[in-house]
């Protein structure tokens, strides 16, 4: 999914504040597994792109597509440019991907210890755009309370910790709740 030059253009600002990192996680975010012809997405309007979070809508005849962090459709203005290895659409806007459960934590100065504990293992899994997650993540007063304990872990020791507080599936609030008097599922927490 390609944004045209005045795409880019337009989203200057935007871009000019971040870092090479997450421009490459936006492009990442525009570079589908398969191969979408023009008759393939049109046949989704209403539907997420398969994969993606890519939410389609087709509108008199014109195709859009918004991305998670996208407060509006971007359309698309020319499709089906095919390749040896795929096919482009051209798009007249930027696509962007949420923030990622790595991305809000980092954002978050109660969870800096949290974050600061993770390893790279860690990292990527919390970063994988396609899983559905849920983290019961320990605020920085936590880490502090248990401070002792947490100076006798080995690093393998503290990351079973962590990733004993991580769940792959996603629970809401609403969720846990329905939960009252059962254990979440796939574990041993009540």
């Amino acid at each position: 999914l390609a944004p045209i030059n005045s795409a880019f253009e337009a989203a200057n600002d935007l871009l000019a504040g971040l870092t090479a990192e997450e421009v490459a996680d936006i492009i990442d975010y525009l570079v589908l597994v398969g191969e979408f012809l023009a008759v393939d997405v049109v046949g989704l309007d209403g539907q997420t792109l398969p994969g993606t979070d890519i939410t389609v809508s087709v509108i008199d005849g014109s195709v859009f597509l918004q991305g998670s962090a996208n407060t509006t459709p971007v359309e698309v203005v020319e499709t089906d440019i095919l390749a040896s290895n795929g096919v482009i659409h051209k798009l007249d806007g930027i696509l962007l991907p949420a923030d990622t459960i790595v991305d809000v934590a980092g954002d978050d100065t109660e969870l800096s210890m949290l974050v600061g504990a993770l390893t790279t293992e860690q990292v990527a899994l919390l970063d994988d755009r396609g899983l559905d997650l849920t983290v019961l993540a320990p605020v920085n007063s936590a880490f502090e309370a248990a401070s002792d304990l947490v100076a006798m872990l080995t690093p393998a020791q503290l990351e079973a910790i962590i990733n004993y507080h991580v769940f792959t599936a996603q629970y809401l609030a609403a969720d846990v709740i329905a939960l009252d008097g059962q254990t979440i599922p796939g574990t041993d927490i009540a």
